[in-house]
């Protein structure tokens, strides 16, 4: 499904220049063998040594079948057999390196390059799952599925992501380095591997060089890219939007919306500037941008077939498939030249697998886990009480620290629904179980079920939750509670983020149902990404709310900070942190701690202070195996000393993700 849609996404690309085509040669054909075939602007023929290609042209290699391109700025691509590959742009300006481009698109199969004179850092290679940029010379892509791809390097260094991966998730593959593969993948960010798990080519040996240098074209090497739309020249002497255009011409979507940026407040609405403007915000990938420009194009001048078909791209883009549908529709409609027919066509076919590919899937987790605690029960160190009404001094054993070592079983089911790439529910059923090695009545069992559902997009995310879990004490039923929660975040900029969260939750005592209670907890924070680093700072507010009266000294209100932080050390391996601190003031006076004057109690209003920290380091073996270390240590204190206590515990977790 997935290479469906990119593959109607990069050839779509190809027919939308206001239905023309570029026919300036930017590469020749060296070697080849077997059948191979180029789509042309929707001509198709077969490939034979020394013929001419273009910007747009689609090659197909057929089985036991390979070619090999030398480009115009030396640059070489040997495809494999059983591939399709996509020149999407290319030019080269040897005056200026910064007006050069070369993007490719390999749909599927595999291929090699060397690299050229174009500035690496103009080069783009992506494939259904990935993205890779050059920094160095001789690589091998292959794409195995319309999720997954290898890569392998030869020499120099690549940059891979998954398409549409965050930049802390980018990996630099590097010939220096031990391992010299790696997986792509949309379901997770790049994995490296010592051996390559697909066969490959291999580098290219000398022969194969040594024939490509001493290749001599027909053509020239130097051309320039072709013009995109044709514009007329305004009729006064001075045109503001002069440059806007000339840099829409050679297609230099990033100068044209840089430009644009600059003349936004006084020519937006004019239908020129807006049509531009539009279409090079949806080249640069700012789709929503771009939706909302062309929109105005389309509103103001409805026969605008191309302002239609990109309107199109850019619903697509941002999932909008209906109206996708629509605008492509109305081309189709309008009878237009064979290739974009065609292209349309593939694309509104790809919408359709695109809509019929959000199916139900199972996902699972299952963990196990030993560590070991020096306070199971949250005892305490003092050795002598605070003044209370039944005068007892001496502190008993049942209340000071008990130290045990456990082993802990976890494992979860769940229904993934998504009613698009960005939003969904899921439905879940877990149970856990903690077994302490000396002191079983201190063990814990939980089982629950929870509904939820998540929305994520340029702009933030919003994930709402029903839940509902019975816990076991020991042997004993202890507590049943149900709730929901919900978290708010929006994004400001690359770095910066902002959050807030509420949780609403009923707790029913199983054993006495005086103490049945509800807690609320709200939290509000901000956010700062950096690279491989994430860091999260909130402010806490928690309520625990008594029914009974009776009940009432049991009623407090806590307020505190947290911090936690995340930093992606390597591809494998990350490292986390969570430290809190928490004020609890409880709204009445302790029924067991005080003193009584001339025959009346009056209990301490309790107010505790509680701090904790927690690391956790994790390295990642393989896509569905984990390996966690948690070390924790928190500490009370508090006004009434038998709340006071400390506790260190570690953990050593193996977790497996299907």
């Amino acid at each position: 499904m997935q290479q469906a849609l990119f593959s109607a996404f990069f050839a779509f690309l190809i027919s939308l220049s206001s239905y023309a085509f570029s026919e300036e040669t930017i590469a020749w054909v060296v070697r080849v063998s077997g059948t191979v075939e180029v789509d042309s602007n929707g001509s198709i023929r077969e490939l034979k040594r020394r013929d001419k290609i273009v910007t747009g042209d689609i090659i197909t290699t057929g089985t036991n079948s390979n070619l090999t391109l030398k480009f115009i700025d030396d640059s070489v691509a040997d495809i494999d057999s059983d591939s399709e590959f996509l020149i999407d742009k290319f030019s080269m300006d040897e005056s200026d390196s910064s007006n050069s481009v070369a993007a490719f698109k390999l749909l599927k199969g595999g291929l090699r390059t060397l690299s050229g004179k174009i500035n690496k850092d103009q080069y783009q290679l992506e494939t259904p799952a990935a993205s890779i940029g050059i920094r160095g010379t001789q690589f091998e892509v292959v794409v195995t599925s319309e999720i997954e791809t290898f890569a392998s390097i030869y020499d120099g260094a690549i940059r891979v992501n998954r398409l549409g991966g965050l930049p802390s998730e980018e990996y630099i593959l590097s010939s220096s380095d031990a391992l010299k593969h790696v997986s792509i993948s949309l379901a997770q960010k790049p994995l490296p591997l010592s051996v390559s798990p697909v066969k490959t080519l291999g580098p290219m040996d000398e022969a194969i060089i040594q024939e490509i240098q001493n290749f001599v074209p027909d053509s020239p090497k130097v051309i320039s890219t072709p013009p995109a739309i044709a514009i007329k020249p305004e009729s006064e002497p001075v045109d503001p939007l002069l440059e806007m255009k000339n840099l829409f011409k050679t297609n230099n979507f990033n100068q044209v919306y840089n430009v644009g940026q600059a003349l936004l407040s006084d020519w937006e609405g004019e239908l020129i500037f807006d049509f531009m403007y539009g279409i090079s915000a949806l080249e640069i990938g700012l789709a929503n941008e771009a939706v909302f420009t062309l929109e105005r194009v389309v509103n103001n001048q409805p026969e605008n077939l191309r302002a239609r078909a990109d309107l199109g791209r850019g619903y697509f883009l941002t999932q909008d498939f209906n109206r996708a549908k629509q605008e492509f529709q109305i081309v189709l409609d309008s009878a237009p030249p064979e290739p974009v027919r065609k292209n349309i066509q593939r694309y509104m076919d790809a919408i359709s697998k695109a809509e019929s590919s959000f199916d139900r899937k199972f996902i699972s987790n299952f963990s196990l886990a030993a560590g070991t605690d020096n306070n199971i029960n949250s005892g305490t160190n003092e050795r002598e009480l605070d003044d209370n009404f039944f005068n007892i001094v001496d502190v008993d054993d049942g209340s000071k620290p008990i130290e045990d070592s456990f082993g802990r079983l976890s494992a979860s089911v769940g229904l993934l629904t998504p009613r698009s790439k960005i939003s969904g529910t899921v439905f879940n059923v877990n149970a856990y179980t903690k077994r302490y090695s000396e002191n079983p009545n201190y063990s814990l069992d939980l089982a629950g079920v929870s509904y939820s559902s998540y929305h994520s997009g340029p702009k933030g995310s919003f994930n709402t939750k029903l839940n509902y879990q019975y816990v076991w004490f020991g042997i004993e039923p202890l507590q049943q509670t149900a709730g929901f929660s919900l978290d708010k975040s929006f994004k400001h900029g690359k770095s910066w983020s902002s959050h807030y969260a509420y949780q609403f939750a009923y707790n029913r005592n199983e054993k006495d149902q005086i103490s049945n209670y509800f807690t609320d907890e709200f939290s509000v924070g901000l956010g700062f990404n950096h690279g491989r680093v994430n860091h999260k700072l909130s402010l806490l507010a928690i309520q625990n709310t008594y029914p009974d009266p009776s009940q009432s000294h049991q009623e407090n209100l806590g307020t505190g900070i947290s911090y936690q932080f995340n930093w992606q050390v390597t591809n494998r391996f990350s490292q986390a942190l969570s430290a809190k601190t928490l004020t609890t003031k409880h709204f009445d006076g302790d029924p067991l701690f005080g003193e009584t004057i001339d025959s009346v109690s009056y209990g301490v209003e309790r107010e505790t202070t509680s701090s904790s920290i927690y690391s956790m380091s994790s390295w990642q073996w393989s896509r569905i195996t984990q390996t966690v270390l948690m070390l924790g240590y928190s500490k009370a204190e508090s006004n009434i000393n038998i709340y006071n206590n400390d506790r260190t515990s570690a953990e050593l977790s193996i977790n497996f993700r299907f």
